[in-house]
């Protein structure tokens, strides 16, 4: 069983596969007032959250997106922002048992590209990213899709879609 992570301190999009299959996608999130000063704390507390979401699960492997730390010029906010994200990361894999070969990350160019998202929850599902990953899924991940709510989940399915090989344009044989 295949764990897909967007990792984020306040809230992390998660998608597991079961055989290449997607059987559910949603969020796992920090409660308003629930935050901690301390990223260390912070990402522990996410790692913490996202393991007991997963209790249902027997997750196997694990693949995620890497935080990339961008030039000052490229970056968005502080490049300190990012470090957590590998925290949250790491904690959710050491949470689940997993040795080091069962753990996998994609940067986000490296999964996604330069199809652009949308951050806001109107928009999230509207953006090229959102539609390119809906045209990867099945009719019967399609039902999943409905109740995908915010861009992290949809990143979510996305990473794991690439690590499975499914992300990849569609080419028609000629």
């Amino acid at each position: 069983m295949l764990l897909a992570l967007d990792p984020s301190s306040n809230r992390c999009g998660v998608a597991v596969f079961l055989d290449g299959v997607l059987v559910v996608a949603d969020h796992v999130d920090v409660p308003k007032g629930g935050k901690y000063k301390c990223p260390m704390r912070q990402s522990v507390d996410m790692s913490r959250r996202v393991f007991f979401w997963l209790q249902d699960y027997t997750v196997t492997e694990i693949v995620v997106e890497w935080p990339e730390i961008r030039k000052a010029a490229k970056a968005k906010g502080s490049p300190k922002h990012m470090l957590p994200l590998a925290g949250v990361a790491a904690g959710v894999a050491l949470s689940l048992g997993l040795c080091p070969d069962a753990c996998h990350a994609l940067l986000p160019g490296e999964w996604a590209g330069q199809v652009p998202k949308d951050e806001t929850v109107k928009g999230a599902k509207k953006s090229p990213r959102a539609i390119k990953t809906k045209s990867r899924l099945s009719a019967a991940e399609l039902i999943i899709w409905e109740g995908v709510k915010y861009h992290d989940t949809i990143d979510a399915i996305g990473i794991g879609l690439k690590h499975l090989g499914r992300f990849e344009r569609k080419r028609r044989p000629m």
